[in-house]
């Protein structure tokens, strides 16, 4: 899975996109739980996990356009039937919520009791506004 951390404003959407990469065919089971460093549950994340062969599915207010270009003309993109597209989803009500500092969450595969857990990734949630 090639996942980047990355820090992100409190209180804004949070959409991440990204691809798992040699994923075998199936009916996958994702999910993805928003945690503190100390294990502290915060949130499940919404997740959506498309295989390349079919349409881009995209939670509620995100932008098709954008995600179509920035996803399928990455050279990260194949054809090929193992390559899925992972998106991560968040509402701007739901980080308003979220603690100051750095979070943690593992997207989680199953398939059949069969599962892949991705390396731990963390999002550094900063203050709304940058006081200057």
């Amino acid at each position: 899975m090639r996942i980047q951390s990355n820090t992100f404003k409190q209180g804004a959407t949070f959409a991440y996109a990204g691809f798992i990469l040699n994923l075998p065919d199936g009916n996958w089971q994702p999910s993805a739980t928003l945690r503190t460093p100390d294990g502290t549950f915060i949130q499940d994340l919404a997740i959506s996990l498309t295989p390349p062969s079919a349409a881009l599915l995209l939670p509620p207010g995100l932008n098709t356009a954008t995600f179509d270009s920035q996803l399928l003309n990455s050279p990260l993109w194949t054809q090929s039937t193992n390559t899925w597209i992972v998106i991560l989803y968040a509402s701007y009500i739901e980080t308003a919520l979220w603690p100051l500092g750095p979070n943690l969450y593992d997207i989680r595969l199953n398939l059949n009791g069969n599962v892949i857990i991705s390396p731990t990734q963390t999002v550094n949630v900063i203050a709304a506004e940058t006081l200057s």
